[in-house]
């Protein structure tokens, strides 16, 4: 479902199609419940494998999921706030350059590499690439000389959701590789930052 509004967003994006961008901020704001079904399931597994000697080999399993969930719930919280910084452009009726659409799609792309990894956690996938590609396509139609807020806005926001994607893919991995502990600097350093952009330029 967050892959979907993603990919929904970037098309909303990509047309001008502000209905479209509303829909996906409307889905966007629904996927709340299913993460917070997902925390108490998570929560139920894990008083049941503890009080089930039969179940406890479940147990890395569901601590997997359980450090993967953290992450995916500030991806859907920095999706929300990514679709309202699209719809508000979009009422400008400015058009938005072709690479900040697919920046998004990108992330809809990796939304659903981690899918894949979640399923089966030896599985590698294009996740690195995809949030690397979504990065270097937003921050490519960034131009301080602009100063446009509206899409410096969607560019950061870009960003901060391929961080969460990053970390959760991370944290879903085995916990001996603490993959999931690299500090949010050390991901920023991987990922093209905006702000600090339009710092050097100015």
């Amino acid at each position: 479902d967050l892959g979907r509004a993603l990919d929904e967003l970037a098309a909303a994006l990509a047309t001008g199609d502000r209905e479209r961008a509303a829909a996906a901020l409307v889905a966007a704001r629904g996927l709340d419940g299913p993460v917070r079904e997902l925390e108490e399931a998570l929560e139920t597994g894990r008083e049941t494998a503890r009080s089930s000697p039969l179940r406890r080999p479940t147990r890395a399993e569901l601590d997997r999921y359980a450090r993967g969930a953290r992450h995916i719930d500030f991806a859907v919280r920095n999706t929300r706030v990514l679709a309202r910084h699209v719809l508000r452009f979009l009422r400008t009726e400015a058009q938005a350059p072709r690479e900040l659409s697919e920046a998004i799609r990108e992330l809809a792309l990796a939304v659903w590499a981690l899918a894949a990894e979640f399923e089966d956690p030896a599985r590698a996938t294009e996740l690195p690439m995809h949030v690397s590609r979504a990065a270097a396509h937003a921050l490519a139609t960034h131009d301080p000389a602009r100063n446009d807020l509206a899409l410096t806005e969607i560019v950061g926001q870009v960003r901060s959701t391929a961080i969460d994607l990053l970390r959760a893919s991370g944290a879903a991995r085995a916990a001996e590789e603490r993959a999931g502990e690299v500090s949010t600097e050390e991901l920023l350093l991987g990922l093209p930052d905006p702000w600090a952009a339009a710092q050097e330029a100015a």
